[in-house]
């Protein structure tokens, strides 16, 4: 099977998810036999000065691996009738917004944070509801008008020739819309791909539903993902294709470790902002300690700041700069490895803790990342407030996870997943 993978934008460092996720999906299907071209940006964003939008362009990237093909595009200009189109769809915007008065989105993390699984579901429905009632403030998104904007024509024609299936990362940019504009006219079968949690408020807008209602089908990372897809917004075809840690593979799964294996300490992995809720984390082990009667301590796996360091406390360690092998010690030895995280998609690092023996405790308001552990028979470890999760980290229970379902979380698995997706999609 031929395929064509475009990525909206691609970091110099390659090291964002959403990259990596492409990278590695495009390796896996290569690996399976498939002839994979991927198209990426030669920028990484954009800069709004002084009215004047300036893409900052990296060097071309190398190679993903040597059976996979990557085409590097420029963006078009960013021409006058574009910074007119740009301004006065702002002013559509702006004055419809005014005119609600009420604007259903952004969710507040603070808010987000207090919800349970169920009113998380009902904030999704009424997210939905909205975008569908609402007016010009639900039609556009400012990245819709920015770009990237790629030469989708000669994109899609080249896939054409070569009788290739596109596959599009699905986010708030006009490469997306894009994409399945050009690839119905020519007449080529385009699936997407979204990286991002159904509560990602910069996600609901009437051209991205339309152009998941649209396309060929939607690869989904979650569950959950293929639930909001398929049920909540009406998408014929939407599948549960999954995603993998870089440097499992096909590695066995490590068998479970008892009590008695695990160190003094939990898991934390990830940057200081809202979404993650680190201080979370930190009142699910400040009970443990006290009702334990044991001095147990936070490593926090991520990136050093001043302002994470102002809400830790004195038993919390931060480790930056890990190698993967370290990284991965850290997690196979933690009592348990908390994700509070709001707005995670599908939580890698999860897999990896859950491979090497070590439970995870995964808040129920971030329906994605909940429905993997449910996937797995894990519900248990599924959380709804600090208390029941302070009283479960301490009791962390180390069932003998399905391996048939856990190897569903490797690169090999999701290339077939997708392959299958492919050739199931209903076109009816």
């Amino acid at each position: 099977m031929n395929i064509d993978i475009i990525v909206p934008y691609l970091s110099r460092d390659g090291r964002n998810g959403a990259t990596t996720h492409f990278q590695q999906l495009a390796v896996a299907l290569a690996n399976a036999g498939h002839d994979v071209v991927v198209h990426i940006t030669a920028a990484s964003g954009f800069v709004v000065q002084r009215l004047q939008v300036q893409w900052p362009h990296d060097p071309a990237p190398v190679n993903i691996a040597p059976n996979v093909k990557v085409e590097c595009h420029q963006h078009r200009a960013f021409s006058a009738i574009r910074q007119y189109e740009l301004w006065a769809r702002r002013f559509k915007l702006l004055s419809d917004a005014w005119r609600l008065r009420d604007p259903s989105i952004p969710l507040l993390p603070s808010k987000l944070a207090e919800y349970s699984r169920e009113q998380a579901l009902a904030q999704v429905r009424k997210f939905i509801a909205s975008v569908e009632q609402g007016g010009d403030s639900m039609q556009v998104h400012s990245t819709t008008v920015l770009g990237p904007y790629l030469p989708m024509m000669g994109i899609v024609k080249s896939a054409r020739r070569r009788g290739a299936v596109l596959i599009v990362g699905y986010f708030p940019f006009k490469t997306c819309i894009d994409a399945v504009e050009e690839a119905n006219r020519q007449g080529v079968r385009c699936f997407l791909c979204p990286l991002f949690h159904p509560l990602d408020a910069t996600h609901y807008n009437k051209l991205l539903h339309r152009s998941a209602k649209e396309s060929a089908g939607v690869l989904c990372l979650s569950p959950f993902g293929r639930t909001f897809f398929k049920e909540m917004l009406g998408v014929r075809n939407a599948f549960f294709t999954g995603s993998a840690p870089v440097d499992i593979g096909n590695q066995p799964v490590a068998a479970p470790r008892t009590a008695g294996d695990k160190d003094e300490y939990f898991a934390f992995f990830g940057r200081y902002e809202a979404g993650k809720t680190l201080i979370e984390a930190v009142r699910i082990v400040e009970p443990a300690r006290r009702i334990g009667g044991r001095p147990f301590r936070l490593k926090i796996i991520g990136k050093d700041s001043p302002e994470m360091r102002n809400i830790l406390p004195s038993y919390a360690d931060v480790l930056e700069n890990l190698s993967t092998a370290e990284a991965g010690h850290i997690l196979a030895g933690a009592r348990a490895l908390l994700v509070p995280s709001l707005f995670e998609s599908f939580s890698i690092v999860a897999i990896e803790a859950l491979r090497m023996g070590t439970p995870v405790l995964v808040k129920s308001c971030n329906l994605s990342t909940a429905s993997i552990l449910e996937f797995l028979g894990l519900e248990y470890h599924v959380y709804s407030n600090v208390e029941e999760a302070a009283g479960k980290a301490l009791n962390p229970r180390r069932e003998l996870i399905d391996t048939g379902k856990l190897s569903y979380f490797t690169w090999p698995e999701v290339a077939r997943q997708t392959e299958l997706a492919i050739q199931q999609a209903d076109f009816k």
